[in-house]
């Protein structure tokens, strides 16, 4: 992406008169990401500054827009709620709700530095919460098409007596946004990003279009990781041969959803 009009911030900067910046998160798909405070309120939430290729163009906002505000309608527990759609000083945004969470990634990670994968109980767990989520979407008529361990966000509370009983919150974030930026990005772009293995063939380049059974795809590429400790390989090895201790059944779930 190109970063000739890109404006940084850091941790002090106020956005609009009423959002201070606290953190930047990273950059996505969208752009430069950021935890920041909402003043009047003292509430975090999260700032999403658009790439120049989206922001520099009203054509393109326009579409954004139009997909934020389609987004933005469903609500559902397992979906990060989205805030605003803005500018500032010629820069826009736009806000959704602080999930203090850790994303599936970074679990993915923890994993593999000990040498261990999720079990199958809680792989599960979390799959099955996060498709509550997506469903939702469906329902309303958004896709995801970027779905990858990244928008995964796990929340883990302890509760009852001691904290001994652990309980994970799961929502997706972006719902429905993605395809909107694709136009701007050419193949060779889009086939470097690491998160290319996560998503359907019919989604090799972005003008392609997909469909609900698009995201089921990527599900199930995360429910293989998440398990093996690595994305499918082709031809596919069943998870059960990679992981002795995991049922033969687990298999026909990887290989429908990934079919």
């Amino acid at each position: 992406m190109s970063d000739a009009t890109e404006i940084r911030y850091s941790r002090g900067d106020v956005i609009s008169r009423k959002y201070e910046i606290i953190e930047h998160l990273g950059d996505g798909l969208f752009g430069a990401t950021y935890r920041a405070r909402h003043i009047a309120s003292g509430k975090d939430l999260v700032i999403k500054f658009l790439w120049p290729e989206i922001n520099e163009n009203p054509g393109n906002r326009a579409v954004f827009e139009d997909a934020f505000k389609r987004s933005k309608a469903i609500r559902h527990p397992a979906l990060v709620r989205n805030g605003e759609f803005t500018e500032h000083n010629g820069s826009w945004y736009f806000t959704q709700e602080y999930f203090k969470s850790q994303d599936l990634r970074k679990q993915l990670e923890e994993h593999n530095t000990n040498n261990t994968t999720f079990g199958l109980r809680e792989a599960c767990e979390i799959i099955i919460k996060a498709l509550d989520g997506l469903q939702a979407g469906h329902a309303g008529g958004l896709h995801h098409f970027d779905l990858k361990p990244e928008n995964i966000l796990i929340a883990t509370e302890r509760s009852g007596p001691g904290g001994a009983k652990v309980v994970q919150r799961i929502k997706l974030s972006d719902m429905g946004l993605a395809l909107t930026v694709g136009s701007l990005k050419t193949q060779e772009n889009f086939e470097s990003r690491p998160e290319y293995i996560y998503q359907a063939p019919e989604l090799s380049t972005f003008s392609r279009g997909g469909s609900a059974q698009t995201d089921v795809y990527s599900m199930g590429v995360i429910l293989y990781e998440a398990l093996c400790g690595e994305t499918p390989s082709s031809p596919l090895v069943f998870p059960s041969v990679r992981k002795k201790e995991l049922p033969k059944h687990i298999d026909q779930v990887v290989e429908l959803a990934l079919a």
